[in-house]
């Protein structure tokens, strides 16, 4: 009953996102009838399907041109996963609502990772605080923007998420086969999240390595007549070192006992994604170990001076994703209505502007996790951090800082098992970042504003939304005092019997 109840609450947050992502796009005038701007993985499918590799040239950018042909350079895992849709629905689909599909997929894939932290001990989440965290992710952070466009970059890294989540999900469940398959996705989707592989390779180690009962008894089965041969008085003479023996012997049969089914699972479908990666890499550009991302800077980028990674990057970077906060501008000395800016030359504001959930960091609390995950995720997260801070572009063009994007799985299962419950500075955390990424979701898709222009009633339901939050948000705080004087009253009664 609580599997179905917990798979209600997943289906109506699935719902819930998809039908906000909807009349976000009706708002801010999104016509999800057609294809986005920028939808070079619809052009790659028609293509497959037309029996061709290139791409129509009226894509125009982020393109390798070899001879008279167009190649796309971002990996192909988003046009595979399209490539159904595009062959039933032809000109019907758009690559704008699959990014809604995508986005709604990922609150509730969440939903599931941090219900499972919970039902491990590793989280202090209720479940009304679950759905508030979940719900905080989907619409309190950049995930709002990147969901509701369509185009390459923002699909691509949506569905970054999905597969992410899905990683950890099997990760969590020891379902080798998922996890991995989820993990080649994501490396054919992004390919520097595969070190997402981090969090997969620690739990499967944990599971791996940990005796059983069965492991310890078989251990110590297969080692009492050795050790009555020869070692006849190891444990009156040396108990230390006959449990130091025994213990040893428990480890090598975990090894012995290594399920290769498991290290199968864990090994195929990554190896399936890295030959998908490489025979793509031949029929494209010539080479099993060229991703076309070389040979884009040297044609269309020439002053990108330093290669695709450089600590010459790591500054501007730093700025662009931690310091690059809002800023006014002001026309003249006597300028009384100074206009803010939030797009700061499109390379977006600060992670910290975007998401000010994740300044509870800097607040010492303590973590449910075990010290082994927490571990795992941390050196995710850094690496990733490290990754963007040293790869050639900020992000641009954006109102957030969205390479870091790829790091929010991770951070916001960090973020389900500090601490206890819900306080009051949580939920004002997260509805400024509701407010932010509101307005910079109008910002960035509906041009500042522009599409306001000649409807009235869609800025009147824009702004009237703005004015919910805070209520909202007051709404969210007594339903879950509800919670706590439910849990405390049921206690007290148990307490009384």
């Amino acid at each position: 009953m609580h599997i179905i109840k917990a798979g209600r609450t997943e289906v109506a947050l699935f719902a819930g996102m998809f039908a906000l992502l909807w009349g976000l796009a009706l708002v801010f005038h999104q016509d999800a009838t057609h294809i986005s701007y920028a939808a070079h993985f619809v052009a790659q499918d028609r293509s497959w399907l037309n029996g061709q590799l290139d791409v129509p040239a009226w894509l125009g950018h982020d393109l390798v041109r070899l001879g008279n042909k167009e190649y796309i350079v971002y990996p192909p895992a988003p046009a595979l996963l399209m490539l159904p849709f595009v062959a039933l629905l032809g000109d019907h689909f758009s690559d704008i609502w699959f990014g809604w599909l995508a986005g709604a997929a990922n609150v509730a894939l969440l939903h599931a990772v941090v219900r499972q932290l919970g039902a491990r001990g590793w989280s202090a989440r209720t479940p009304r605080e679950q759905v508030v965290l979940v719900l905080t992710f989907g619409v309190g952070t950049i995930a709002l923007w990147l969901a509701l466009g369509g185009t390459v970059w923002f699909v691509a890294q949506t569905l970054a998420i999905t597969f992410t989540l899905l990683m950890v999900l099997g990760a969590l469940h020891g379902n080798w086969w998922l996890a991995s398959a989820a993990l080649g996705a994501l490396f054919l989707t992004r390919s520097p999240d595969v070190l997402g592989g981090i969090v997969v390779l620690a739990c499967f180690a944990h599971s791996s390595m940990r005796p059983t009962p069965a492991t310890l008894n078989q251990a110590a089965n297969e080692e009492t007549h050795d050790l009555e041969q020869t070692l006849p008085h190891a444990r009156r003479r040396a108990p230390a070192v006959a449990w130091r023996t025994l213990i040893g012997s428990a480890v090598l049969a975990s090894l012995r006992s290594l399920k290769w089914r498991a290290v199968t699972a864990l090994a195929v479908p990554c190896g399936v994604a890295l030959v998908i990666w490489a025979v793509r890499n031949k029929l494209y550009f010539g080479s099993f170990f060229e991703s076309g991302y070389g040979m884009q800077i040297a044609q269309d980028y020439p002053q990108i001076r330093f290669g695709l990674v450089s600590w010459h990057y790591l500054w501007p970077n730093f700025i662009a994703n931690f310091l690059n906060l809002p800023a006014f501008t002001f026309r003249t000395p006597y300028d009384l209505l100074p206009q803010i800016d939030l797009l700061r030359g499109g390379n977006g504001t600060s992670l910290f502007f975007t998401t000010p959930l994740f300044l509870l960091f800097f607040a010492p609390a303590r973590s449910r996790l075990p010290g082994w995950l927490r571990t795992a995720l941390w050196a995710t997260v850094g690496t990733l951090v490290v990754v963007t801070l040293a790869w050639n572009l900020t992000g641009w063009y954006q109102v957030g800082a969205r390479y870091l994007f790829d790091a929010y799985p991770y951070l916001f299962v960090l973020l389900a098992a500090r601490g206890g419950r819900v306080s009051g500075r949580w939920l004002a955390l997260a509805a400024f970042g509701v407010l932010v990424n509101l307005v910079l979701a109008q910002i960035f898709w509906c041009h500042s504003g522009a599409c306001f222009a000649d409807s009235p009633h869609r800025l009147a339901i824009f702004v009237g939304l703005l004015a919910l939050v805070p209520l909202v948000a007051g709404g969210a705080w007594w339903w879950l005092k509800r919670e706590t004087t439910a849990a405390m009253q049921a206690s007290a009664t148990v307490g009384q019997g």
